[in-house]
């Protein structure tokens, strides 16, 4: 029957068939793209970091894991029992954080920090690794830039009564401060909770440095 068409008619027709059918083929290539571009960038954030031979931190929100990392390689891997991510949520589940490389701006203990602070403790452990250790805080908060606030505290198992009153103070403390963000119409700082073993979180403090670059991982 097309044959019988004029050739004019017969390329409109065949130009709006195309029309129909390509946008349902192409999202599936679109979807693919975004994923493959996320992965890119984040590729190209850690080789810049690892060029800088300087110790950084990756953040892993979907596995609660806080990566200590240099050149490229992973130091030690920081698991949280517990995590909860205060930052805006995006319609499609996800967090929207403010940016994805940030850096440390807390004033860190003075300390004689080793050059490798992530030895676990034991009989052959270094004294001054172990002795640095014991004077580390269980709980604590990171300031970052741009503005984020991770609060690490240390608690083996669940939650004792300590910590769970801690983690009260700091809610409520935090819900005062968002109100009053809000009221003023100033943005409100993203936080991190990240619940580790008293032992890790001495040890991710004894390991941080000035400045310390935390990355955020787009992709899960």
């Amino acid at each position: 029957m097309l044959r019988r068409l004029p050739l004019r008619r017969r390329l409109g027709i065949a130009v709006l068939v195309v029309a129909a059918v390509r946008p349902a083929a192409g999202a599936g290539l679109l979807d693919l793209s975004a994923s493959d571009l996320a992965r890119a960038r984040e590729a190209a954030r850690e080789r810049v970091e690892a060029r800088s031979h300087h110790l950084y931190l990756v953040l892993d929100p979907p596995s609660r894991c806080l990566d200590l990392k240099v050149d490229g390689l992973l130091l030690h891997r920081f698991r949280a029992s517990e995590a909860s991510f205060g930052v805006p949520w995006l319609a499609a589940g996800k967090p929207a954080w403010p940016a994805l490389r940030f850096r440390l701006v807390t004033e860190l203990p003075a300390l004689d920090r080793p050059q490798i602070p992530i030895k676990s403790g034991g009989p052959d452990a270094d004294l001054p690794v172990a002795t640095a250790l014991e004077r580390m805080p269980t709980h604590y908060p990171l300031v970052f830039d741009p503005p984020l606030e991770v609060v690490v505290l240390g608690q083996a198992g669940a939650l004792a009564l300590p910590g769970r009153l801690w983690r009260l103070r700091q809610r409520l403390s935090e819900g005062w401060e968002n109100l009053a963000h809000r009221l003023r119409h100033e943005p409100v700082t993203p936080r991190v909770l990240f619940v580790l073993p008293p032992d890790e979180a001495r040890r991710l403090l004894l390991s941080l440095r000035p400045a310390t670059t935390l990355l955020i991982r787009e992709t899960g």
